[in-house]
Parts: C-alpha cells; structure tokens; sequence
C-alpha cells in the first residue's frame, strides 16, 4: 500500500524528489589543427569498456595469441632507415592537387588529391612497407590517405589504393571495398600522438594488427583481406578492448594513458600484421624505453568486443550513443559559452549556466522531472538566469512524444522556460524553442502541476508542486515555489 505520509516527508526534506546521477565525464572527438577527427558519435570516438564481450573473444585472443604481448610500433628516431611510425601531414585548403594512379582503381577514390611535395611517407623515400601516406585538409576537414604510394618525377603519384574521407561525416566506404588499410577503415584515426599522450588522454580507439585475419568483416569495416574461413579468426574490424582489472598501476604515466585508452576505447583490427601491434605517429618527444614497456602486457589481457548494438545503418559510422548526460552537457555548454556543475545557494548542481540561462538536461523520458528542475536551478541561482531546458532524445518517435508534452505544458501554464531539443545521433544539432509570449499575465497568477508519479500494484500517486508568479523582470518572468504536496 502507497504511504502518503512517507513520501510526504520525503518531498518536505528534498522539495521536489529529483534523480541525481554521478556520471563520468566523456570526452569531445580528438582533433588536429582544429579538425576534430569523425563527430564526437562516430564509432572510432565511442567508449566500449561496458559492452559485452564478444561470444568468440577466447578463441580470436587465443588466434592472435594469448602469450604475445604488445608492441608500440611507433616511435622516436629511425629504423631501417624511415621513421617508427604512420606519419601524416596537415595542408591549407589552398594546397595545390596532384593526380594518382592506383592499382586498385575500382576501389580506391580517384582525387586528385593535396598531396605535398615533401609528403612524409611510411618507412622513408625508400622504404618497402606499406608505405603510407596521410594527409589533413585542415581548412576543409578532409583527410586524404594513400597506401603503398610512390610520387614520379611530374608531380603526381602512384598508388596501391586510396581513400578520402570527410572528417564532418559517418561516411563508410562502400561495402567490399578497401581504402588505405585492408579493413577499408581510415588509418589517421587509429593512431596513438603523443600530444594526446602528453594532454594526459586519448579519447579514441586505435589501431593494430594481427598475423590471421579471417575472409570477413565487421562493422565499421568494410573489407576483408583473408582467405581463412574458420571462426577462431578474427575479422577485419573487430575491436577489442584491455580488460578492466588489467592493473596499469606500475607503468610511466606516458603509457598508463595508452592502457587506459585501450580500456576505455579499445582498438580495431585493420590490417594483416604482427600480433598486437599498436600504429602510431612518429615523434622524436617519444620515449623508446617507455614505450617498450607495453611488452608486458600480454595478449590475454584483452577481450573481444561486441560493438553491434551500437550501430545506427551498415553504411555510417555512428554510433548509438552510449553517453550520459555530462557528455551533453559539455558540447551544448561550450556551444553556448556557458560553465558546467555551477553549485547553487542550496548546495544543488546545475548542469549548465550561461550568459542568459541556467538549464536542466534530462533525456526524453525524463521530461516532467527537468520542468521543476530547471525552476528550482533558476530559483537558487545567485544572479537572474531564465530557466532552460535542454530534452535528449535518442529515439525520435518516442522522443517526439515526450517533446511536444513538454512544450505543451510549457504552453498551457505559460512557464518562463526555454527549450531545445537534442538528437542523440547528431551531436551539436540543438533546436531552440524560445518561451511562449505571455504579454496578459496577471500579478495572481499560479500554476499547480504534476512532478513525478509513484506506481505500485495498489495504485499511483501524483507529486505535485505549486508556483505563484511574482513578478517579471525585463522579459523574464519570476517564479516562487510556494509548495508541494501528493495527491
């Protein structure tokens, strides 16, 4: 049976009973040269460390080899004469273009491409590797990359095969076909920089091989490059992740960072290669001592991941969110110039405070709890701040419903809020809704409305709370929370 009193006691002690959840802030996509690296939901920007292990995790860890360990194949210095590491370039859109020829034509994006003439190419002028060559628009946020890539003497250059990709998009290559890596993925996004390592994270995935590889792919990828058919092999684009009880206590700072990446981001599997060997861009600030420290993390340390569940179509590669709030909150806050976690008078946290607003964020379910939320911050707040909110929503033929009963309400009692709308798979598309125009409101005027709905097999209850207006200053209108009571 429903006690009233108790719950009467409980909103007398919390006002209005609202969900607080401490969540861990997620990172903003990586960027070069202020060309963030895919959106911010793109899967190679995704964190994988809670989904669930892949049903042949023992068996590809075992194939690739449980008693190997992990090689940075990146570095400082030279060897063999080239640099330790996949470099790449950044160029002005102003770059002039030159032409490729490729030897998988059918397969590889035809250009021209902004290729410049002292390019860095993999392994050195004379290197006989995979030779690749990566190249940043960073004025147009384009990213041009080549394999096996030799430049002839009229200025343009051969290839094996090539891919461009628009840094701006969830744009996959089309399926069975490669691009500069056998997986048909981007190679740039997969590296491990040391600005990163040196900002203190990498907020990626990356990229790494292995010796067998099966005649298969998997989301994101796109190509396979095997003749194996057994399941004991992995495919191309599987990812993996560090297993979270892998201790990264005793190792340099420089390389707890990359083993927390590889717990929280993982890597994909892109080429035919060594096992566990990580891809990296050269630098001469690397340490080489350090980075050898990664031999003693062993193969079974890892474990497959299945990233299925996040996949929004076969041809994008966006990812199904897997943010919380605080990752909203971060891009729509630095959007608006505005601050996170503001503690109020009352000790409560806003989630957001800018010039103009204080906002609530909630997902779309949550849609009544944010309407006395954002009153409250704007109540408690020690400056005037219109209340706001900001409504996620990730499916939006749900989300669409609980939207319009949020601005219908909003309406019908003529609250003093504004709201945008924000689709969880197309970060930093926020819809504003200003607040109704209320040019008749009467200095009497009060609103009773519902807040939350406590359910058992025995009935419901309705928390409800109570305002009065009391005032308007400008165009903003002033609220007092007078009560709040069941019923």
């Amino acid at each position: 049976m429903i006690n009233k009193k108790y719950i009467s006691q409980t909103l007398a002690l919390g006002l209005l009973f609202l969900l607080y959840i401490n969540f861990t802030n997620a990172s903003a996509a990586p960027t070069i040269q202020g060309c963030a690296v895919f959106p911010p939901d793109s899967i190679w920007n995704t964190q994988i460390e809670n989904l669930p292990t892949d049903p042949n995790s023992n068996s590809y860890v075992n194939t690739i080899g449980a008693e190997a360990y992990v090689h940075a194949d990146f570095g400082s210095g030279t060897w063999a004469g080239g640099p330790i590491g996949i470099p790449y370039v950044t160029v002005a859109g102003s770059q002039p273009t030159v032409a490729v020829s490729f030897d998988y034509a059918d397969e590889s994006d035809p250009g021209p491409y902004p290729i410049p003439p002292n390019a860095l190419i993999e392994g050195g002028p004379s290197g006989d590797g995979d030779r690749h060559v990566l190249v940043v628009d960073y004025d147009n946020c384009m990213l041009y990359e080549l394999f096996y890539a030799f430049p002839n003497q009229d200025g343009s250059w051969s290839a094996g095969s090539g891919a461009i990709f628009d840094l701006q998009s969830h744009a996959l290559r089309p399926d069975g076909w490669t691009s500069a890596d056998a997986a048909g993925l981007p190679v740039l996004p997969g590296l491990v920089r040391y600005d990163e390592v040196q900002a203190g994270e990498i907020n990626h995935a990356l990229r790494f091989t292995a010796p067998q590889t099966q005649k298969a792919y998997t989301w994101p990828a796109t190509h396979d490059a095997s003749s194996l058919t057994g399941t004991q092999y992995p495919p191309m684009g599987q990812r993996f992740r560090l297993k979270a009880d892998f201790d990264v206590s005793g190792f340099s700072p420089e390389i707890q960072v990359i083993l927390n990446c590889l717990k929280k981001y993982g890597m994909m599997l892109a080429d035919n290669g060594s096992s566990w060997y990580i891809s990296g861009a050269p630098d001469e600030r690397w340490n080489n001592d350090a980075l050898r420290e990664l031999h003693q993390v062993p193969g079974s340390a890892f474990e497959a991941v299945d990233v299925s569940s996040l996949m929004v179509g076969p041809d994008s590669g966006q990812a199904r969110s897997a943010h919380n709030e605080a990752w909203y909150q971060d891009i729509w806050c630095a959007q608006h110039n505005g601050e996170t976690g503001i503690t109020l008078d009352d000790g409560t946290r806003a989630d957001c405070v800018t010039d103009t607003h204080i906002i609530e964020f909630d997902f779309a379910d949550k849609w009544y709890q944010s309407v006395a939320q954002s009153l409250h911050y704007s109540m408690h707040y020690s400056a005037a701040r219109k209340p706001g909110i900001v409504l996620i929503i990730e499916d939006p033929v749900k989300g669409e419903k609980y939207w319009q009963r949020l601005n219908a309400l909003a309406d019908n009692f003529g609250l003093p809020i504004d709201t945008w709308s924000y689709d969880g798979h197309a970060p930093g598309q926020f819809i504003e809704r200003p607040n109704p125009s209320l040019p008749s409101l009467k200095s009497d005027l009060s609103i009773h409305m519902p807040i939350l709905r406590f359910n058992d097999p025995t009935g419901s209850i309705d928390i409800w709370a109570d305002f009065e207006y009391a005032g308007q200053s400008g165009s903003d209108f002033i609220w007092k929370l007078t009560g709040a009571g069941v019923e």
